[in-house]
Order: structure tokens, then C-alpha cells, then sequence
């Protein structure tokens, strides 16, 4: 039986590989007999691919220790796992990578891919590719093809060495997934689509009403002319897209979270290459648009000029509006009632009456004293009738 093999760190392919003299043995020996014939070897082969950093744009590969002058990282990424670790099989490393991502995403059927990465250090002035060294090339950060739509949200795992696995944070990015490593070995992704809810008022996704001003727009625009747009939304509906892809001729330019995404006219992109996206989030397309320029000249709209500007409503919640003070009124003296006429009092023969005095304890006094005085008058007086009836004989003694 004869291979041809190819050694992925050198890029060197070796010579034909034959097997030959095939032979059983063992206890049962007996009960086995090779065929006469070749044998027929079913072997699964996993798609390999390597990424380095492009000589201009995002970097792929970044480590935090900066390399000499002259050397070079590349990844090699194999789809799937081929290679043991820890004494676990290529079906247990997956099944463990599954296990880690399902604490947070139940259900991975048609939604999850594994991944072998490995790291490698090409140094200065060599032409050999060795694996890199984890104390002088990690951490990195490194950014993987995205396995399904770009505004999917990722979950990522990845096995160390020793067997354990562990949870990694992963952003979307134009290329990518872009994920911070300790170490390189398997590695996991799982997906979910993005929920929408659609709709103005702010909420969901995005707000209608502004897309629909620009989708409007850009119908009505004449091709060179210029649609400045300022959004609050965090994604673009790919109706949007859609209608400025069909158009070709128009420049949309969105002003969003304090900088311009411009998408230069014919450089939409095509949604009918993605099926099942719903929108394009606008950090994606901030990094996907990056260094565009906005085209000279403009289009002949009379009442633009060939600018549009369309400015997104905040959807803060309204402050209520001020309500008039109510007057105060000034302080006015009650004015008092009349009093009811007193009626006139009857004359008594009694001691002439004190004058007040304020209320306390001589008044007291003074009050035992009036009266003592009106007792002594009338004892007086009942003397003096009681003496003229005796000068008349009336009483006897």
C-alpha cells in the first residue's frame, strides 16, 4: 500500500510511503486471515489552510511580544480534529468542546464546527516553519473565517494541552472571529442567528422609520449624488443594503457612534450571496468600510445640490413641558366683622365698679375686696330701714 505525504511545517511533500509484509498475530491468530487481495483503506482528509498577516489592512495574527525584524507567524487551521490530546481521541476532544459551549447554547445541531489550530514561527532569515513557542509568541490574538453568516453571535471553547477546556470571548470583525489565546490546540465555534424585533419607537434591532427615509432616498436620488444619514441604530435592515446594491450610483454616508461609515457608490454589498441575514450590524460595517473615501462629485439634484441629509429622531423620552406658576396671592388684612350692638345696661345701686386690671393674681384680690364692699352696703342698708321702722313702732325689741 503506498501514500504520498506532505510535512505541513516544512511545506516539504515526502517521497511515497509503502507498506509492506503485513502480518497478524496474537492469541487468536486462527481465527483471522488477511485477504489476498490489497486491502481497501478509507481515510477521512481534512481541509488545511494557513493565514498570515496581509501586507496592508487588519492584522490576523497579533502577538503581545513584539517579533524580531524579519520573522514571520503563520496559522494552520484544519477543519476538524485528526490529532489526540491527552490521551483523548479526535471524537472525545470534540465531545468535550461540545459539552463546554452547551452550558450556554443548548441545542448544537448544524450549528457547531471544530477546528485544529496550531501556531507557527518562521525566524529571521530562515525558510523553516517550527511551532511557536508559548513563553515568546503567546498571548496572541488571532482571527478565524467565520464558519456561518458574519451577524451570527459565536460561542467559542478551546482544549489546552492537558485536556481541559476552557471558554473564550470572540468579536465579530470584517474577517472574522478575532479571539485572545494562551495557547493554540483545538479549538470549538458554535452559532446562533441574531434575534430581530423590527419596529421604531428605538427598540429591537434597528428602528424603521429612519431606514425607510434613506431606502426612500436613495430611489429618489440621482446617480452620483450623496446620502448623509445620522443613525442611533446599532445594525442596518438588509433592505437598506438591497435598495443602495440595485441602485449603484449612489454614496451612503452614516454617521454613527461619532464617526462616518461611508459606503462609496457600487461598493454595497450583494445580500443575495447571504441567505437568512436580516441586517448588517454597523460595527461590521465600520470595520468592512474602513478608509473609504467619499467620491468626488456630485449629482444634478436641484434641491440637494446632490446631498441628502437625513437625521434619526433620539427616541429619548420627552420632558414633559413646563407648566405655568400659579400666583401666589399677596397676604390681605381679614377685615372684621361688626359687632352687634350691646344693649344698654341698667344702673344699679351698687359701689361704683373698679377698674379693670389685667388678669392675675391681684386681680383676685381686688375682685374679694368689691365684693366685700357690696356686702358691707347692703348690711348698711338693711340697718338703716330696720332703725326707721323702729323709730315708727313697727318692731319691738
Amino acid at each position: 500500500y503506498a501514500m504520498n505525504l506532505c510535512d505541513w511545517s516544512s511545506d516539504v511533500c515526502s517521497s511515497d510511503l509503502t507498506v509492506t509484509g503485513a502480518a497478524i498475530s496474537g492469541d487468536s491468530v486462527a481465527n483471522y486471515k488477511l485477504p489476498d487481495t490489497d486491502p481497501e483503506v478509507i481515510a477521512t482528509v481534512n481541509e488545511i489552510n494557513e493565514i498570515k498577516n496581509p501586507e496592508e489592512g487588519e492584522k490576523r495574527i497579533e502577538p503581545e511580544k513584539e517579533l524580531p525584524e524579519g520573522a514571520e507567524l503563520k496559522l494552520v487551521v484544519e477543519t476538524g480534529i485528526s490529532t489526540p490530546i491527552a490521551g483523548k481521541t479526535p471524537a472525545d476532544i470534540i465531545g468535550d468542546l461540545k459539552t463546554k459551549i452547551q452550558e450556554t447554547i443548548k441545542d448544537l445541531t448544524g450549528k457547531f464546527a471544530a477546528y485544529d489550530v496550531a501556531l507557527l514561527y518562521k525566524a529571521p532569515g530562515s525558510d523553516k516553519w517550527v511551532p511557536a513557542d508559548e513563553e515568546e509568541h503567546f498571548p496572541v490574538t488571532i482571527v478565524l473565517p467565520y464558519p456561518a453568516a458574519t451577524n451570527y453571535n459565536y460561542t467559542v471553547s478551546h482544549m489546552k494541552k492537558d485536556g481541559t477546556v476552557e471558554a473564550l470571548s470572540a468579536e465579530n470583525v470584517k474577517d472574522g472571529l478575532r479571539i485572545k489565546v494562551t495557547s493554540l490546540s483545538p479549538i470549538g465555534i458554535a452559532w446562533t442567528e441574531p434575534t430581530y424585533s423590527g419596529g421604531g419607537g428605538g427598540g429591537g434591532n434597528y428602528s424603521g422609520d429612519v431606514w425607510e427615509k434613506i431606502e426612500k432616498a436613495i430611489e429618489e436620488a440621482d446617480k452620483g449624488d450623496r446620502i448623509e444619514a445620522k443613525v442611533y441604530d446599532e445594525n442596518m435592515p438588509v433592505s437598506t443594503m438591497q435598495a443602495l446594491y440595485d441602485d449603484g450610483g449612489v454614496t451612503l454616508v452614516i454617521k454613527w457612534n461619532g464617526e462616518d461609515i461611508i459606503i462609496p457608490a457600487g461598493k454595497a454589498l450583494n445580500p443575495s450571496t447571504e441567505a437568512g441575514r436580516i441586517y448588517y450590524p454597523l460595527s461590521y460595517l465600520a470595520e468592512l468600510y474602513k478608509g473609504s473615501k467619499i467620491p468626488t462629485g456630485n449629482g444634478g439634484n436641484p434641491e440637494t445640490g446632490g446631498v441628502w441629509v437625513i437625521t434619526a429622531p433620539t427616541y429619548s423620552t420627552p420632558i414633559p413641558a413646563p407648566t405655568e406658576p400659579v400666583p401666589v396671592p399677596e397676604a390681605v388684612e381679614p377685615t372684621p366683622e361688626p359687632e352687634a350692638p350691646k344693649a344698654p345696661e341698667t344702673p344699679t345701686a351698687t359701689a361704683p365698679v373698679q377698674p379693670e386690671e389685667p388678669v392675675n393674681s391681684s386681680s383676685k384680690v381686688g375682685t374679694i375686696v368689691a365684693l366685700l364692699a357690696l356686702m358691707a352696703a347692703a348690711a348698711a342698708g338693711a340697718y338703716f330701714l330696720y332703725k326707721k321702722r323702729d323709730d315708727d313702732g313697727l318692731y319691738t325689741k
